[in-house]
């Protein structure tokens, strides 16, 4: 099997996409990767690890046979810590969930990231005010089935934050969106302030 041909075959197992939405003054985007995708799935199975490793570590020391030698003693320990520490960035990992969510809001003047399981409990990852995004840029990869990658450039000099990956001419379609959504709020924030001063000025006349 030609190695184009098992790409072919494996890209609806690999794909991502950049999900966008729009709810009055907030932009969210979703990550579509496959383990978002497949999130209950993959917690399921860290979780199981995780236990696994622990009954494990825990039958180094209540089998029949796990006898105390001084010669072993130690590497059963650090044999058992080892077990206990993998069974613990397991749990971690599912614990923190496999989907990200980043939200634009306007109204609050803020850009943040949520990570949240396939249960439904999610913790806030990060969160930046929004004079800091100076602009949206899109990071192109070379190739004929390549995702593009998303990002938001803050103006404070830390690393851009990447907000998801998608085909090239998505992301061309949704930096546009973002652009007259910008001119658009400025527009109406500009007629707001015409307007405040108008009243302002007509104020004393018309006492």
């Amino acid at each position: 099997m030609s190695f184009p041909r098992l790409k072919r075959l494996t890209r609806p197992l690999t794909q991502t996409a950049l999900r966008v939405r729009e709810e009055g003054a907030c932009t969210y985007f979703y990550r579509d990767t496959p383990l978002a995708r497949h999130a209950s799935l993959i917690e399921g199975a860290l979780w199981m690890g995780a236990l696994i490793l622990v009954a494990w570590a825990v039958s180094l020391w209540t089998t029949p046979r796990a006898g105390i030698e001084p010669v072993i003693l130690p590497l059963k320990v650090a044999f058992s810590a080892a077990l206990l520490l993998a069974a613990t960035c397991l749990g971690r990992a599912a614990a923190q969930g496999m989907r990200i969510e980043l939200r634009i809001d306007r109204d609050a003047g803020t850009l943040q990231c949520h990570q949240s399981t396939a249960g439904g409990s999610s913790r806030q990852v990060f969160e930046c005010p929004l004079d800091l995004v100076g602009s949206f840029y899109i990071m192109r990869v070379p190739g004929p089935h390549s995702a593009s990658h998303f990002y938001a450039r803050l103006t404070d000099g830390s690393d851009a934050v990447y907000l998801g990956s998608d085909d090239d001419r998505k992301l061309e379609r949704l930096l546009d969106r973002l652009r007259n959504r910008d001119r658009q709020s400025a527009a109406a924030l500009t007629r707001e302030l015409v307007g405040l001063a108008q009243v302002k000025r007509r104020g004393p006349s018309a006492a």
